[in-house]
């Protein structure tokens, strides 16, 4: 039994630290997303297909040989094309009506005979159909893989020039229908092969992980990939860590929707409070959220300095025991700072904190009380270009005695002056920060237009439609 319990004991310890990471965000497209993605990417297709050259083509007919060289595709348009999504991970594209013009010299030989010019066509009403599959590569970024193609040319006008004038009706006749098989075969084969070129230029552009201040960064490895009837889903880290010890943070994670809010927008992301909550967790634990102030820190117009003589009225025994002495004011976490996001009350943020005032006696810290502050703000969220940004709306402190070696006053006392700093200090110094934000995994690029933000039962809701105006 023991040994049993043992073994169980041990399961669950190696299920805890080889665990993949939860996710942390969740970015849907809609189907408005999916035809702004193909407003983006067929002029580039297009243009990729053009540029391409198409190798050598031989076709043997009866000991007739023909072969194509230096094949062109160019003026290709299309009027039509649909987006099948296929769940659960794949992507249909129809595209139909569509026309190019092909270019390319031809030889032939027949025994001894042998001849070559050059040739133009018009190919039309051509219908293509590619299956896109959606994926993972295992590195955190998504990938797309063209599978399959399959294109079928209506109509095809062939044109030759040099040569022998009288052979053109001849090799017309013979080599058209193993001609227009051959097209088909490379522009369907195109396609494929540029969407699997092109698209790991935009995926892999798209950053997993941001390098922030304090040796930190922001993860955004893709964890799961879906495709449904209506949308495309994908599932994303979005956490904090300290590069010197990646370490999962404690804080817990909610469960975010399931299906976009709304198909107005392009762009529904859904991110989990535990983001930035794992964020306080990686400044707590590293010491980065510990300040120490000593009078030089305060500005000189500034009505209280760091010196007992300043505290006189306010708090007497301090002054009485050290008169004239410098002092010390020292900031930390006594608990994880948490922001809570609710339907009701949006985003608040609680930070409970410590605060040692200290006395210098022989050039020594001496530590005189020790405070709890107990922080609240409600938070004004909004989104700078591609940043999750915030402002304080409001601020309170609640004030607590927690250890003195001195009397000290009635704690309703020192609210004032509390206030007196949350509001001229501490706010403005927080907001300095906060608008900073931090980003989203967003193509270099692309900019969110038209954003919404919206809170759900512990998640933020941000609505978008997006456009584009990077090189690939």
């Amino acid at each position: 039994m023991k040994k049993t319990a043992t073994l169980l004991l041990l399961f669950l310890f190696c299920i805890n630290c080889f665990s993949l990471p939860q996710a942390g965000m969740k970015t849907f497209f809609t189907s408005a997303g999916i035809k702004q993605i193909q407003a983006i990417v067929n002029p580039l297709l297009i243009k990729e297909v053009e540029t391409f050259n198409i190798p050598p083509v031989t076709i043997d007919q009866d000991g007739l040989k023909l072969t194509l060289s230096n094949i062109k595709i160019t003026d290709l348009t299309f009027q039509d094309e649909t987006f099948q999504l296929k769940p659960s991970n794949k992507i249909g594209i129809h595209i139909s009506d569509l026309s190019c013009k092909c270019t390319m010299d031809w030889k032939y030989t027949f025994g001894l005979i042998h001849d070559n010019g050059w040739v133009d066509e018009d190919v039309g009403d051509v219908t293509l159909d590619l299956d896109l599959v959606l994926g993972n590569d295992g590195k955190g970024h998504a990938v797309i893989q063209a599978d399959s193609s399959s294109c079928s040319i209506g109509s095809l006008d062939i044109h030759l020039h040099g040569g022998a004038s009288w052979l053109y009706n001849i090799m017309v006749s013979i080599f058209k229908g193993p001609l227009k098989s051959t097209i088909q075969n490379e522009i369907g084969s195109q396609f494929k092969d540029q969407i699997n070129q092109l698209a790991p230029k935009f995926l892999l552009e798209v950053p997993i992980e941001y390098s922030l201040p304090h040796d930190s960064v922001l993860n955004y490895e893709m964890l799961s990939q879906d495709v449904t009837d209506t949308w495309i889903e994908l599932t994303n880290n979005a956490e904090f860590y300290w590069n010197k010890k990646k370490q999962e943070s404690p804080t817990p994670h909610h469960a975010l929707p399931d299906q976009p809010w709304s198909q107005d927008l392009q762009i529904e992301m859904y991110l989990d409070e535990f983001a930035v909550n794992s964020a306080g967790h990686v400044f707590t634990e590293n010491g980065f959220l510990d300040f120490t102030f000593t009078d030089a820190d305060v500005p000189a117009n500034f009505p209280f300095h760091l010196n007992t003589t300043y505290f006189k009225a306010l708090i007497p025994s301090l002054g009485e025991k050290w008169p004239a002495h410098l002092m010390t004011a020292q900031i930390y976490p006594s608990e994880y700072p948490k922001v809570s996001i609710d339907p009701t009350n949006e985003a608040t943020a609680n930070a409970p904190m410590n605060l040692n005032i200290s006395v210098i006696v022989d050039q020594k810290p001496v530590l005189a009380f020790t405070m709890g502050l107990d922080i609240n703000a409600n938070l004004f969220v909004k989104m700078v270009k591609e940043n999750v940004t915030a402002e304080i709306n409001t601020l309170k402190i609640t004030l607590s005695y927690k250890w003195t070696q001195i009397k000290l006053p009635d704690i309703t006392n020192l609210q004032p002056l509390i206030d007196f700093i949350a509001k001229s200090v501490i706010t403005p110094y927080a907001n300095k920060i906060l608008q900073k934000g931090f980003p989203t995994p967003i193509l270099y690029g692309v900019s969110l237009v038209n954003t919404e933000i919206g809170f759900g039962d512990g998640y933020l809701r941000i609505g978008t439609d997006f456009t584009f105006n990077g090189n690939i």
